[in-house]
């Protein structure tokens, strides 16, 4: 049987899994809709022709791409459908029309996560433990398997099981990158260069690196360059910070950078931080892992789960500044 794959937004964790399932399975076809804009914050673009057969779903409005879902699905009505993004509402008529006739599918995705911050988060945490379960439940009785994208913590397959899905469909593993093997490290100084790459949105937590990089500052410990990339809502207020806290010479703030730039930068990095407050995976620590950098990952992300097995690098508690000073600290100290 053909397989299906519905992605809403090129995605670079997903673009190496694919194509492996693609090299297996020549005939599979993978539908994406186009990068949205805060992918393209972080530095992503459309990319044509990822895949041996590759559907890009063009459309202006959210209307427009409910038709054209429906319109691809009438394509491939004899094939088994794997759905990302069950617990969002971008594919919601495409699975109901996948219900109502009867179509075999899979959900590919990561367990739900609150990534907001504010008033908004209490009121994501009902939404999460009381609507969700009822809208998906019809789905997550009738789906053959659920493949878990955040990995295998206890806290995931509990938030998963509450969806209505049983356990014993749920199949838990990460991502996988296909970074380039020839990567080589290049040192351009005597200084430690560490990189925090992404959105600057209060669930990354960049801030609390830019507070326990002035920490370590304080202490006399200034080895070292913090490379900042990415754009967001708490571009001025990191501004601002390092302004407030003089740590010009120690952070640099980067902004969006093409992929040529950003390959320059990485090729000198020693250490990656990734801070975030709540995050489901985290596709840059397995970049990170694969160029055999050290990283320094939030417990509250997906992938710390490479880090603590692997020990290539340290897990620090989600939120706090201290720790997370204090794990950066031994790696500063000792190089």
């Amino acid at each position: 049987m053909k397989f299906v794959f519905w992605w809403d937004s090129p995605c670079k964790g997903m673009i190496g899994v694919l194509r492996e399932f693609c090299r297996l399975e020549p005939d599979t076809v993978v539908l994406t809709g186009k990068t949205g804009k805060r992918r393209e914050a972080m530095g992503w673009m459309n990319q044509p022709c990822l895949f041996p057969q590759h559907v890009i779903m063009d459309y202006q409005s959210a209307e427009e791409w409910n038709s054209v879902q429906c319109r691809e699905l009438q394509k491939y009505s004899g094939c088994f459908h794997v759905v990302n993004g069950l617990v969002r509402k971008t594919f919601r008529p495409l699975l109901s029309e996948i219900l109502r006739q009867n179509l075999p599918f899979a959900t590919m995705t990561e367990a739900p996560c609150n990534m907001m911050d504010g008033i908004k988060r209490p009121l994501k945490e009902i939404y999460m433990s009381r609507w969700l379960p009822l809208v998906h439940r019809p789905f997550a009785t009738r789906a053959e398997a659920f493949l878990c994208l955040s990995g295998e913590k206890e806290q995931d397959l509990r938030k998963i099981t509450h969806l209505g899905f049983p356990r014993e469909k749920i199949y838990p593993f990460g991502y996988f990158t296909d970074e380039d093997p020839s990567f080589q490290y290049r040192k351009c100084d005597d200084r430690i260069h560490l990189l925090c790459p992404g959105l600057l949105a209060p669930y990354k937590g960049v801030d609390l690196l830019v507070c326990a990089v002035a920490m370590l500052k304080k202490q006399n410990i200034s080895n070292f360059v913090c490379h900042i990339t990415g754009e967001g809502q708490m571009k001025n207020r990191l501004h601002r910070m390092i302004s407030r806290e003089k740590l010009d010479d120690v952070v640099i703030l980067h902004g969006v950078l093409k992929e040529e730039e950003y390959c320059r930068l990485v090729e000198h990095i020693d250490i990656l931080v990734a801070p975030g407050r709540n995050e489901p995976w985290g596709i840059r620590v397995n970049e990170a892992i694969q160029r055999g950098q050290a990283v320094i990952v939030s417990d509250k992300l997906g992938a710390s789960t490479l880090i603590e097995k692997s020990g290539g690098g340290a897990v620090f508690h989600s939120g706090s500044v201290f720790d997370l000073c204090t794990k950066l600290k031994p790696f500063l100290c000792s190089s």
